[in-house]
């Protein structure tokens, strides 16, 4: 049984042992709460992209035909984020972002109860906005994904952040194999002015995933809705799990997600078998 896991935006310096480590741990901790099993490092793929991202979109950004664009998706999905909340600046916000959303909650509070800053919406939001309107950076991340993985064919898909939306894409275009499970974890592919971005074609379980399962919580900015009808994909795209993230401080934290026992339980069976 091979596990690939695919990161999310700014991973750009890391290594590769360390988000391993990172992930698998909260992976075996979550299957610790329900059961025995536990997965070894060897039967997990990290096709690594986060470098390649940074050196992408600066070199983008840098090129003024490219903002325009960008900015039109980074505001349309900021827009959606912040419908109907009531934001508070501040200088401290502005300076510790994303990370840290125990000062975000306090200044911020979306009236779905989804909390957010303004500083949050314009880091998060960025990466997503390059991937999702540059079709040659499309292909650049696709194909390094590709290359990482060689001859691996993993029967499992555990997916972060952007991530979820790359490895959607890549399995909606039948750039990889048949996979068994495809879990997408805080992904933004719930977001309206996202999945405007995506062909109507793709907003479907992918022909090649024989199931997918989507965690989000609602404290999270990045997976603000599920992914299902409401947001306008098939009814039956995903199968949708609210849990609560287990970092009080980063609610998009995957450990959080990952060490959870409603992972562990939904895990279990596709991680036993051969």
């Amino acid at each position: 049984m091979k596990v690939a896991f695919l990161h999310g935006r700014s991973q750009a310096g890391r290594k590769r042992s360390e988000i391993l480590h990172e992930w698998i741990e909260g992976l075996n901790s979550g299957l610790r709460r329900v059961t025995d099993l536990q997965v070894p490092e060897s039967d997990i793929l990290v096709p690594y992209y986060g470098d390649l991202l940074e050196t992408v979109t600066a070199n983008n950004l840098s090129s003024r035909g490219s903002v325009e664009p960008l900015l039109e998706t980074q505001n349309a999905i900021a827009e959606e984020l912040l419908a109907d909340s009531k934001i508070v600046e501040d200088e401290v916000l502005m300076e510790r972002g994303i990370r840290s959303s125990r000062y975000t909650i306090a200044l911020a509070h979306f009236l779905d109860g989804t909390f957010v800053g303004p500083i949050t919406l314009r880091v998060i939001t960025r990466d997503v906005a390059f991937y999702l309107d540059f079709v040659q950076i499309r292909k650049i991340i696709h194909d390094h994904i590709l290359e990482e993985l060689g001859s691996e064919e993993p029967d499992v898909w555990i997916v972060h952040s952007l991530g979820s939306i790359v490895a959607h894409q890549m399995m909606a275009e039948g750039l990889l194999p048949s996979v068994k499970l495809l879990m997408t974890v805080g992904s933004p592919l719930g977001i309206h002015a996202v999945r405007n971005k995506l062909n109507a074609d793709s907003l479907k379980r992918p022909d090649s995933v024989c199931n997918w399962i989507n965690l989000y919580d609602t404290r999270d900015i990045v997976s603000l809705r599920p992914v299902d009808a409401s947001s306008g994909w098939k009814d039956n795209a995903a199968t949708n799990f609210q849990v609560s993230n287990l970092d009080g401080e980063n609610p998009h934290s995957i450990k959080g997600y990952l060490g959870t026992a409603q992972a562990g339980e939904l895990l279990k069976s596709y991680l036993s078998s051969d």
